[in-house]
């Protein structure tokens, strides 16, 4: 069980360094991973789903189109795709009526035409980026702590269950009672 907290816990820092970058590369460029959802034998495009940063936020929309259509013949059921834009082609208008925001957060759903006028129902969520890598990296800060705490509660001359001095009562910790191995005092 030890082996798996500590292993979810690197994986979480390294999560919260790599949204650190992708928070400062988001101001830089637009980037747009999407997965169309297809009916091939009808040629029909019913949908994507768009995960996005863009502006220090992480963005995933699904879109629905009221009208399926667009896909070509041989298109496959699911297509995966990453787009990647210069921050200044990034559309400035800001989030579309329809969507809540609040502090950097953001959802709701909003109507949007796309392509030959296909008109299509947009969900929104928007979590800033900075939240979600403070998010991960608190429990990373917390055990730096604790190790912190064990260390000087491990010095020579502290009891090994609180902490507390020992110089003046070495046999037994008056805080917690419990009777430390032999130490050298410090």
């Amino acid at each position: 069980m030890r082996r798996l907290l500590r292993i979810l816990l690197n994986a979480a820092t390294v999560l919260s360094l790599v949204l650190c970058v992708a928070t400062s590369r988001s101001y830089r460029r637009a980037d747009e991973w999407y997965v169309a959802r297809n009916r091939p034998a009808k040629g029909e495009c019913l949908g994507m789903d768009v995960v996005m940063t863009e502006r220090g936020r992480l963005i995933f929309q699904s879109v629905r189109l009221d009208e399926p259509g667009g896909a070509s013949d041989d298109a496959k059921p699911y297509e995966f795709g990453h787009q990647s834009a210069p921050a200044s082609t990034v559309d400035e208008r800001g989030d579309p009526a329809g969507v809540k925001t609040w502090a950097g957060f953001a959802w709701g759903e909003y109507p949007e035409t796309f392509g030959h006028g296909m008109p299509a129902t947009v969900q929104v969520i928007a979590v800033p980026l900075a939240c979600l890598a403070v998010g991960l990296a608190t429990p990373a800060l917390l055990r730096v702590r604790a190790w912190r705490k064990r260390r000087v509660r491990g010095l020579a001359g502290h009891c090994p269950g609180c902490g507390y001095d020992l110089r003046a009562t070495p046999d037994r910790c008056p805080e917690c009672g419990t009777a430390p191995a032999a130490q050298t005092l410090a």
